[in-house]
C-alpha cells in the first residue's frame, strides 16, 4: 500500500465517523504513522482520540464555583465586600 492509499483509507474511515477528512483535521504526523506502518484503523482510531483529548463528559462537569464571585474570592484569601464593611 502506498501512502496516498493509506491515507486514502483513513479519510474512508473518518468520513464514516466523523463526516470529514484528514484535511479539515489538525495536522498530524502521518508519513511517521506510515512508516511505522501503523494500520489505517490505528491511525484514525488515534486521530479521533487527539481530537477529543481533554474534553469533558458533561455528567462529569463540575459547575458548582462557576460565576460565584464571592466564594472564588474566598477560596483564594480574599474576602467580599460584606466581609470588610463595604456594600
Amino acid at each position: 500500500m502506498t501512502f496516498e492509499e493509506w491515507k486514502a483509507a483513513i479519510d474512508v474511515i473518518l468520513l464514516a465517523k466523523l463526516g470529514c477528512t484528514q484535511d479539515d483535521l489538525p495536522d498530524w504526523l502521518a508519513r511517521d504513522a506510515f512508516d511505522d506502518e501503523v494500520t489505517p484503523e490505528e491511525a484514525a482510531e488515534y486521530i479521533i482520540e487527539e481530537m477529543t483529548y481533554g474534553e469533558e463528559d458533561e455528567d462529569d462537569y463540575d459547575d458548582s464555583m462557576d460565576g460565584d464571585t464571592a466564594s472564588a474570592l474566598a477560596s483564594v484569601g480574599w474576602g467580599t465586600d460584606e466581609d470588610y464593611g463595604v456594600f
